[in-house]
This record gives structure tokens, C-alpha cells and sequence, in this order.
């Protein structure tokens, strides 16, 4: 049985169904209308009095597609002058529906921009959105005028007092009164003078002269005042007394091949005053810095003692001393003869000086022969019965 033709024909009827169906889905597609994208808003949208702080324009679309591709793509597609005169821009996109345009050079102050879309339907080449159009039947054209560069707001500042005068340890606090919402700030030019806080409280530390500059900032714009500061030394205002008492307060020092020696005796309230000593003659007599007086040479000096705290005022003694030739026989060196000079010239004359100066060995040598013995000591016995 021949088949063939059989088989033929249902080939061809199947063949002939595809060709329908593809026709009819060709049909249905070429038949969808495309979808509309329209230009909906734009930023700024006023044509007078913009801000010239402005940095881009904004076009806002009404659905969410890529036209990236599109407006640039289009020979004069998009088009944006500055006073009339062509200028490059960028255009980018910012999500599906916004585009940003900025001019390669920024916008101006006091400048007229216009930017132009051009109208009418644009294919739109995508798998995605085949036939996709944007549908304006007029060319959208967004103009306006950039204003004025912002005049900065006027800054004031005034400080008092506008000189300070100062003694050391003391302090001063400045006032500045300055535009509301501006930032002060304090620096002094010599810390070695005086110091300033953050709050403007001046510390005067030593002596001298010296500026400190009080800066108020609002943005940009800063303002500086000056203030002179003069520092000079604290005054004392008197304080308590110190007692002082010093003893005693007049004697006599003997000096031969050696001077005699002796402490003063003081005492002082407060207790932790300083005492300084000094003579009026140091040929005659001298001090030491704890008040041991050596006897020079015969003559007379006073021996001035101070004592000095601080907050307290200073108090001061005075002693009268007279250096005299040392009297041979007064061993004890008080001026006299009397049963205690021959007791040491005894002890000498026994060996025992550890005891006796060697100005009181030099008095117990009556008969001047270098030597102290029992015949000095008979000499001191006889100036003792003399004067008794």
C-alpha cells in the first residue's frame, strides 16, 4: 500500500497549522501598543530666583526604564545653554526613573540655563521592552535663572574691657559678645605673661606685656579684637608680725693672737621664719649664717638679725658688740679676775684643755712666756687678792 501521499498530507496540514499560529502570535505581538514614557516632573522647576548653589538638573520619568541609552544616543537629542550659548553637560542615571544632567562646568550665579528635550516618539531598541517609545508631542524645555551669589552674614564682635591690668597670681574674665550662633576662641601671645581659658578667664603669671586675641567664626568669615595685658609684680599687703628676741643684746669679745667666739641665742614665731645675720663691720667682728660672732680685731659692730616670712612682715634685732684686747689672768673671758679664772688656769697648767679655747690658753699664760704653768697660775692668784 502506497502510503506516501498520505503522509504527505499530514505533513503539509501541520506544517500549515505552525504557519498559522506563528502568524496569529506575530499578529498578537505587532498589535501590543508600546508603553509611554513621559517626562513627569523636573528639578529645579521655576524659572526665576534659583538658588546659584545649584549642581544638577533632575528629569523624573513616569515608569521605571533604562533610557539611558536613548538620550544621549539621539543626534541633538538633549540640549542644554547657558545665556544662549551651548554648553557640555553629563547626564546619568540615578535609578530607573530619574536622569541627571550637570554642566561640565557647573552652574553660575546671575546665569540663564535652558535645557531642551526634543518631542515626538523615539524607537527604543530592547529585548526587554520591544517597541518601547517616549511619547511627547512637544519638546520639553525647562528654563530659569540662577541668583544671586548669597551675600555672607555680617559678623560682629566687641570685647571689654578692651585693656586689663593685672598683678601676678591675679585673674581677669573677658566678655565677648559676638553674632549669635558665631564660635569665640581665645589665644594669648605670651603664656610666660599671661594664660587664657576657653571661658576667657585671664591668669596673669609673670611679669610683662602681652595680646590676647579673641576670634569669632560664623562659616567662613572670622573676626579677631585684640586686648592689651599688662602684668606687673604683687604687691604685699602687710601681714602678721613675727616675734623675734635674740640674746643678748649687747656684750663684749675679746681678740688676741685669736678672736673669741660665741652663738647668739635667738628664738622666732613662727617657727619656720627664715633668720639672716649680718655686721656692720666685718673688720671688727663677723657672723656666721647661724649666728656664731668671731671677734676680729678691737672695735665696735652691729650685728643685725632678721627674720622673714612670707605673708608676715619682717622683723629685725640688732646687737651691739665691742671687741676688745684680751685681759691676761681672765682665762673664762668674761672681764674680771675672780676664783674661776685661776680654776682653769689650773686645769691648763695640769694638761686639761680640751675644754679652753685657744684664746682662753692665751689669757691663762700671765707671764706671756708661752708656756702655762704654776707660775701663771701664782699670777692669777696674786690679780685675784689684788682686786678682792
Amino acid at each position: 500500500m502506497n502510503l506516501q501521499p498520505k503522509l504527505s498530507k499530514k505533513i503539509a496540514l501541520m506544517t500549515a497549522l505552525v504557519m498559522v499560529l506563528s502568524l496569529c502570535l506575530a499578529g498578537s505581538v505587532l498589535a501590543a501598543a508600546p508603553t509611554p514614557v513621559t517626562l513627569i516632573s523636573t528639578s529645579p522647576d521655576k524659572t526665576t530666583g534659583v538658588d546659584p548653589t545649584i549642581s544638577e538638573i533632575v528629569l523624573t520619568f513616569n515608569v521605571d526604564v533604562n533610557i539611558l541609552d536613548v538620550l544621549p544616543g539621539q543626534a541633538g537629542f538633549t540640549k542644554l545653554t547657558e545665556d544662549g550659548r551651548t554648553i557640555d553637560f553629563t547626564m546619568e542615571m540615578r535609578n530607573g526613573k530619574e536622569f541627571v544632567i550637570t554642566p561640565d562646568e557647573g552652574f553660575k550665579a546671575n546665569s540663564k540655563y535652558s535645557l531642551t528635550v526634543k518631542g515626538g516618539s523615539v524607537g527604543y531598541t530592547s529585548s526587554a521592552f520591544p517597541g518601547m517609545s517616549i511619547s511627547n508631542t512637544q519638546p520639553i524645555t525647562l528654563s530659569f535663572t540662577t541668583g544671586s551669589e548669597a551675600e555672607p552674614e555680617q559678623l560682629e564682635l566687641s570685647v571689654t574691657p578692651a585693656e586689663v591690668d593685672l598683678e601676678v597670681g591675679e585673674t581677669e574674665t573677658l566678655t565677648a559678645d559676638a553674632t549669635e550662633g558665631a564660635v569665640v576662641s581665645y589665644s594669648s601671645d605670651d603664656e610666660d605673661v599671661a594664660t587664657v581659658s576657653a571661658a576667657g578667664l585671664i591668669t596673669a603669671v609673670g611679669e610683662g606685656e602681652t595680646t590676647i586675641t579673641v576670634t569669632a567664626t560664623l562659616g567662613e568669615a572670622t573676626k579677631e579684637v585684640e586686648v592689651a595685658v599688662n602684668v606687673t609684680a604683687a604687691t604685699t599687703e602687710p601681714g602678721e608680725e613675727i616675734e623675734l628676741t635674740v640674746e643678748p643684746a649687747a656684750l663684749t669679745l675679746y681678740v688676741g693672737a685669736t678672736g673669741q667666739t660665741f652663738k647668739l641665742t635667738t628664738t622666732v614665731d613662727p617657727e619656720d621664719a627664715e633668720l639672716t645675720f649680718a655686721s656692720t663691720n666685718e673688720a671688727f667682728v663677723t657672723v656666721s649664717e647661724d649666728g656664731t660672732l668671731t671677734a676680729v680685731a678691737a672695735g665696735e659692730a652691729t650685728i643685725t638679725v632678721t627674720a622673714s616670712k612670707d605673708g608676715f612682715e619682717d622683723a629685725e634685732k640688732a646687737v651691739q658688740v665691742t671687741v676688745a684686747p684680751v685681759i691676761l689672768g681672765d682665762v673664762d673671758l668674761d672681764g674680771d679676775w675672780d676664783i674661776y679664772d685661776l680654776q682653769a688656769a689650773i686645769n691648763i697648767a695640769l694638761g686639761r684643755t680640751d675644754n679652753y679655747s685657744a684664746l682662753q690658753i692665751e689669757a691663762a699664760d700671765a707671764n706671756k712666756d708661752g708656756v702655762v704653768n704654776i707660775s701663771d697660775v701664782v699670777i692669777i692668784r696674786n690679780f685675784i687678792l689684788e682686786v678682792e
